[in-house]
């Protein structure tokens, strides 16, 4: 896969590609802890929110003490938006395909593709990349990501616990 960009963009760029998406999958890393399917759940909820069709993809399962998270948001059906429609794929918490491996080819297959990860192992991978090591957990960008979204306290869509807040 080609690597459009090799720097940070802003949240506000990323933002606005979410904001023009209607379809949209959320992929985490294989051996999900709570950071990487804390941080797609909330991304998921947010999008929803906002009125769009978005999943977290996952590949395995995850464990029963993480499952309170899950509600209908998570998926395992590589169909459940068709490659033609998907217009954004996200990855959180992660940012190398061999973290999601039976999941690669949806991934590629979106018109548009982002990540969001505080690992300094990761090297920009997509369209759009925010990859800050200095994060202690990737819930800290999701959390300044749906403050520019507009999907937090004080933002137009209110305040929810299913997003952390």
């Amino acid at each position: 896969m080609e690597i459009k960009n090799k720097m940070n963009n802003t949240y506000k760029e990323i933002a606005e590609q979410l904001k023009k998406a209607q379809n949209i999958l959320i992929l985490t890393h294989v051996g999900v802890d709570g950071d990487g399917i804390g941080s797609a759940v909330s991304v998921c909820k947010a999008l929803r929110m906002m009125g769009k069709t978005a999943y977290v993809l996952m590949e395995d399962e995850i464990p029963d003490n993480l499952s309170f998270m899950l509600g209908d948001y998570v998926t395992y059906d590589m169909d459940i938006i068709a490659d033609d429609e998907l217009d954004v794929t996200m990855c959180v918490d992660c940012g190398d395909e061999t973290r999601f491996p039976e999941r690669v080819d949806k991934f590629r297959a979106g018109k548009v593709k982002i990540c969001v990860d505080h690992h300094g192992t990761t090297e920009p991978i997509c369209d759009y990349n925010y990859i800050d090591p200095a994060a202690a957990a990737c819930g800290e960008l999701i959390f300044e990501l749906l403050k520019e979204l507009g999907v937090t306290a004080g933002g137009k869509l209110g305040t929810d616990k299913e997003i952390g807040e």
